[in-house]
Order: C-alpha cells, then structure tokens, then sequence
C-alpha cells in the first residue's frame, strides 16, 4: 500500500514509474524509513505498554503484600481476642477458686462448730446428770447421817428400856 503511494507520489512530481535509480533509491529508503518508523511506533506502545503492566504488577505485588499483611494483622488480631476471652475466663475461674477455696474453709469451720456445740451439749447433759447425782449423793450423806443419829438414838433407846427394866 505505501508503494502505490510512492508511485503516486513520483507521478505526481512528474517522474515516470520507471524513473532514475535515485528516485528508486529513495523510495526504497522512504519505504524502510516508514517501515522502520511504524516498528518504532508499535515498539513504542508495546514498551509503553510494557512499562504501564510492570507498573501495574508493582502495584499488584504491593497490594498483596499488603493484603498479606492485612490478613496475618487479622490472625494475629483474632488470637488476641480469643486470648482475651481465654484470659478473662481464667479470671473468672480464679475468682469462684477462690470463692470456693473460702467456702471450703467455712464449711471445715462449721463442721468444727458443730462438734464443738455437739461436745458442750453432751457436756451439758453430762453436767446435769453430775448436778443430780450430787444431790442425790448429799442426800445419802443426810440419809446415813440421820440413820446413825437414829441407830445411835435405838441403842440409847434400848439403853433406857433395859434401865427401866432393870430398875423397876
């Protein structure tokens, strides 16, 4: 196509399609030099091309780097969390230990208690039985005090009716 336009050309100025070599010449170098020139155009917009798509995988890589990131940042934040729940579940775990360790500790003090209010109570008991029997055993005393007074008082009675027997 560009060498009908030549031929075009050459007619146009007024040589003759067969014409000098010089004009061949130069036609020939026109044509290289558009041929030329459309190579340089195509390479030119391929390397632009070229240039814009290494731009754009730059950019891509970076983007997933960051993406990368972003998602590790994501891991990393989620295990906080669930160390964070971890954490206050220990805490709370601790706190009712604790509570549990305390009412341990009451129910120990409790049960002594109530051995101790068991022991005052058989002691009580005990101790009411003692009070009885002491007076049940200061009774006795009275009781053998009073039968010597009163053994004494037959012999002394029995003394006197013999006396009397004697003496009437």
């Amino acid at each position: 196509m560009i060498l009908y336009d030549m031929i075009y050309l050459l007619t146009a100025i007024g040589l003759t399609r067969g014409g000098s070599s010089t004009v061949h010449i130069y036609t020939q170098t026109i044509y290289r030099t558009t041929q030329l020139t459309q190579t340089i155009y195509r390479t030119t917009q391929l390397t632009q091309t070229i240039y814009r798509t290494t731009q754009l995988t730059q950019t891509i890589y970076r983007t997933t780097q960051l993406t990368q990131t972003i998602y590790r940042t994501t891991q990393l934040t989620q295990t906080i969390y669930r160390t964070t729940q971890l954490t206050q579940t220990i805490y709370r775990t601790t706190q009712l230990t604790q509570t549990i360790y305390r009412t341990t500790q009451l129910t120990q003090t409790i049960y002594r208690t109530t051995q101790l209010t068991q022991t005052i109570y058989r002691t009580t008991q005990l101790t009411q039985t003692i009070y009885r029997t002491t007076q049940l055993t200061q009774t006795i005393y009275r009781t053998t005090q009073l039968t010597q007074t009163i053994y004494r008082t037959t012999q002394l009675t029995q003394t006197i009716y013999r006396t009397t027997q004697f003496t009437n």
